[in-house]
Order: structure tokens, then C-alpha cells, then sequence
């Protein structure tokens, strides 16, 4: 049966040539293969909060500032 369905699925892809009779078992597993879109890439979320310091250099400019280092 596996063979058949491989087959078959080859078939599809050579334009038809050797594909399995219509009452088969395996074109119909073929066709419900095909109905299946392709999966999308898997991507990656964006990134996001990379520069982990950047809380700590405002807290540090901000005091600064307070204390009239900075203006």
C-alpha cells in the first residue's frame, strides 16, 4: 500500500504518468495529500529588549541630571 501511495504521489508530480486508478486507495490518499497547503517557513519572533543596560544607563543619566552633572 505504501508503494502505491508513493506512486501515486509521483505521479501527481510527473504530470499524471503512473498514477494509481481512481478507485484506489492510494490516488484518494493522493489527493488528500495535495489538498494540504505548504507549511510556512518557521521564522523567528522579532527581537525585542536586546540592549538589557539601557534601564541602568538612564537611571544613571537621570541622576545625574538630579545632581547637576549633566544638563
Amino acid at each position: 500500500m505504501l508503494s502505491r501511495l508513493i506512486a501515486s504521489a509521483l505521479g501527481a508530480r510527473l504530470g499524471g504518468v503512473g498514477r494509481a486508478r481512481d478507485g484506489d486507495p492510494g490516488a484518494r490518499a493522493a489527493d488528500a495529500m495535495r489538498a494540504f497547503p505548504p507549511m510556512r517557513p518557521l521564522e523567528p519572533p522579532p527581537a525585542r529588549n536586546d540592549d538589557v543596560l539601557q534601564p541602568v544607563h538612564e537611571a544613571v543619566e537621570r541622576d545625574l541630571r538630579a545632581r547637576g552633572y549633566l544638563r
